[in-house]
């Protein structure tokens, strides 16, 4: 258990890396159409945005391997030169492919620094701070959500988007060392082992939809090499939806990968199919997030009093009505305040 001035470090590594996913995020997200003219690109949106993705993936059943040939120390070292490499090589490419490959070996190494996880970093916290830093943690996504995507186009007008891709890695990096150190005095950065051949089908398979090669035959393929990894990773009876954990779970994975594949092409869509600025796209792109930072500040009180059961079947019906409100308003008569509302 971290006390005194190691468990408020910690506490602080935590919400800063929660604060640096969310900038990353919206960094990501708000540079898309810039990156895409820059590299010309337009046909190749999946390179764009899969490789941290893909990244992560192959990470996921290598990391507590590579922790127990290396060490931890040397996975800290090797993991941050790594994600800070990646990111150079993104911000420097001049073709799709190059950026890809930097993304991917950003979310390789950040895969990998995955071992020195936020999960065992506060279970080492006291339950009052522990409280109030997962609290904290939710509310990160507010202030980013509400200033990031017109600080991110500011700084791209100023500096360029290359070096606007480098601004969120200070505050990852903090973070990443806050917690490391923590895990680093403990002895528990032991995870279980994943199968390695059957985890790396899901990255195989998303690479090839990625790729746009091979036309719809190899992007089809690709989706069942993923699917099949999938299941092989989720929970028995999750392909079935069977009652309780494995429907949860496949639910939990469906949604992700509509709303979380939506989300991170918002200005994409708004630029191209509804014709708006960059700048208003950007509205848009925060209206989601700050939404959900507030949601989830009420949440845990809206359960207690009304109970569990609507929630989940209100809050995946309007998140699928939004989407496709956006989708379906490109067919008839695209409207900002529409897309907004959506």
């Amino acid at each position: 258990m971290a006390r005194g001035s190691g468990a408020v470090a910690l506490a602080a590594g935590i919400v800063a890396l929660e604060f640096g996913a969310a900038v990353t995020s919206f960094v990501a997200s708000t540079l898309l159409p810039l990156v895409a003219t820059a590299l010309d690109a337009w046909n190749r949106l999946g390179l764009l945005t899969a490789g941290t993705t893909l990244g992560l993936f192959v990470a996921l059943p290598l990391a507590s391997r590579v922790v127990r040939r290396l060490g931890a120390r040397v996975t800290l070292t090797l993991g941050l030169i790594g994600y800070i490499a990646g990111l150079g090589v993104a911000a420097s490419a001049l073709v799709a492919w190059t950026f890809a490959l930097g993304q991917f070996v950003a979310g390789l190494a950040g895969g990998v620094l995955g071992v020195f996880g936020v999960s065992s970093a506060i279970e080492q916290l006291d339950e009052k701070l522990r409280v109030r830093v997962v609290a904290a943690s939710s509310a990160m996504w507010i202030v980013p959500a509400l200033v990031g995507p017109a600080a991110t186009l500011a700084l791209a007008h100023l500096v360029g988007w290359r070096w606007t891709v480098l601004a969120p890695v200070p505050i990852v990096l903090a973070g990443r060392l806050f917690i490391a150190r923590a895990a680093l005095s403990t002895a528990r950065q032991e995870t279980p082992a994943r199968p390695v051949a059957r985890a790396l089908l899901v990255p195989i398979g998303a690479a090839a939809v990625a790729s746009n090669v091979g036309g719809w035959p190899v992007a089809l393929a690709g989706a069942a090499i993923a699917l099949a990894g999938i299941s092989a990773l989720l929970p028995p009876g999750t392909a079935r939806a069977r009652r309780g954990t494995p429907a949860a779970v496949g639910a939990m994975v469906l949604f992700a990968f509509g709303y979380f594949g939506a989300d991170s092409l918002v200005t994409v869509l708004l630029t191209l199919g509804y014709r708006t600025s960059l700048a208003r796209a950007a509205v848009v792109l925060s209206a989601a997030p700050l939404a959900w930072g507030l949601t989830s500040l009420l949440a845990a009180r809206l359960v207690r009093r009304h109970g569990k059961t609507v929630f989940p079947v209100l809050g995946l019906t309007l998140a699928a009505a939004g989407v496709a409100v956006l989708s379906a308003m490109l067919l008839v008569a695209p409207s900002f305040p529409a897309a907004l509302a959506a």
